[in-house]
């Protein structure tokens, strides 16, 4: 999305009503010259591939695809309107080309694979499909009736054919609200010192939106007022469902907060969206939006094989801490994240082994929604039947 790495003088941050800006880390945010900033900082080893300069090791196109090799002050979000007509569907670029780790960061010289322009479903097939987003990222409105035309006062035209469809259809994944508040498997919990140190209503344990509550730091860790923040609580280990070996840690995303004053040592915020009661001492990590993952819709039976093709998994959390069993829209964790190359938007097939010389038996099917060297957090999006902590996890 951002500009390419020859030209670093400015920082584009774009929000849209269903897909942002990629930022694959919620936490970490480092300080540069006194202020935290939420950016994701451009890799800092390159490697002199094919004669250009870049992090990445990019693999051969696929015979016969279209191929568009990326020059300076490239953004996925200009090549999407130019080969599209559409800067939103930047995704489908970004999807193609897994090799790139963050969008923000593409680079002179690179390879990018074109797919075909895919065919974005409407209001009434999302209805049809899974899963819905909310009226509100999507616009409404109300329809006027008119007059019936009268087929004396216009000539009969025949309707013209509705071209068909040229590429998938892609669905978005989740709900904004369903994945601001999706926890995270991390390998350490490093959130840094700012955290919420004191609540206007003293007698009130539990804050939610609306709520003013005090940070820990103001001017003196450079907070400004508008800045917006992400309340984050590292709820203990996740361990292996068979050896007990400690996995990752579970980091619950408890909602957002801005600043609207800013003293020496402290700060004032109100809550502006929660999803679940927000106490004194949570921590704080600053906030950036995440991409909404665009999936193709393919029943769970197209999915299936005897045995499993390549990486595989296990299903170690759910998303309701101490629960054994999930189903479809709910949000499990399993143990493949970013060092096992697993990224937001991969398909997840859920399978248990069957009986001695028996196929193994398919359960489900998800999509990672985020993903970190500690686990990702998958949404099951069809199952034929109930996924268990253990089962088997295959990224296809």
């Amino acid at each position: 999305m951002f500009k390419s790495r020859l030209d670093l003088s400015w920082l584009l941050v774009l929000t849209v009503s269903v897909i942002f800006v990629p930022a694959p880390a919620v936490f970490g945010a480092e300080e540069i010259d006194g202020r935290v900033r939420g950016y994701v900082p451009p890799p800092t080893e390159l490697f002199l591939v094919d004669g250009h300069w870049t992090p990445y090791t990019p693999p051969q196109p696929p015979e016969g695809s279209q191929v568009h090799v990326v020059v300076v002050g490239d953004t996925l979000w200009d090549l999407a309107t130019h080969y599209y007509g559409d800067p939103y569907l930047w995704p489908v670029i970004w999807d193609a080309n897994r090799y790139i780790t963050y969008s923000h960061w593409i680079y002179p010289g690179d390879p990018l694979v074109v797919p075909p322009q895919p065919h974005v479903i409407s209001d009434e097939g999302i209805k049809a499909g899974y899963p819905e987003p909310p009226v509100d990222d999507l616009g409404s409105g109300s329809i006027t009736p008119v007059e019936p035309v009268r087929q004396a006062e216009v000539a009969e035209e025949a309707a013209p054919e509705e071209a068909e469809p040229t590429g998938p259809i892609l669905l978005p994944a989740a709900e904004q609200q369903e994945l601001a508040c999706s926890p995270q498997l991390m390998d350490h919990f490093d959130p840094g010192p700012l955290v919420i140190s004191a609540r206007e209503e003293p007698e009130k344990l539990l804050q939610s939106t609306g709520d003013i509550i005090y940070l820990s730091a103001g001017r003196d860790f450079g907070i400004s007022p508008g800045e917006e923040y992400a309340v984050v609580r590292n709820e203990g280990l996740v361990q292996h469902p068979h050896t007990g070996r400690n996995l990752a840690h579970y980091v619950q995303r408890l909602g957002r907060i801005r600043v609207i004053a800013v003293q020496a040592r402290s700060a004032t915020a109100e809550i502006i969206s929660s999803c679940d009661g927000i106490k004194v001492g949570d921590h704080l990590a600053h906030y950036r939006e995440m991409p909404i993952p665009m999936v193709e819709r393919i029943p769970l039976q197209q999915l299936y094989t005897p045995t499993p093709r390549r990486l595989n998994g296990l299903v170690i959390v759910a998303a309701e801490l101490g629960a054994t069993i999930a189903g479809a829209g709910d949000i499990i964790g399993i143990d493949l994240g970013t060092r096992a190359g697993v990224t937001a938007g991969d398909r997840i097939l859920f399978w248990r082994g069957g009986e001695a010389n028996a196929p193994r038996r398919v359960l489900a099917q998800g999509v990672v929604l985020v993903t970190h060297a500690g686990g990702s957090v998958v949404k099951i999006l069809e199952s034929r039947t109930e996924v268990y902590l253990g089962d088997q996890a295959e990224v296809l």
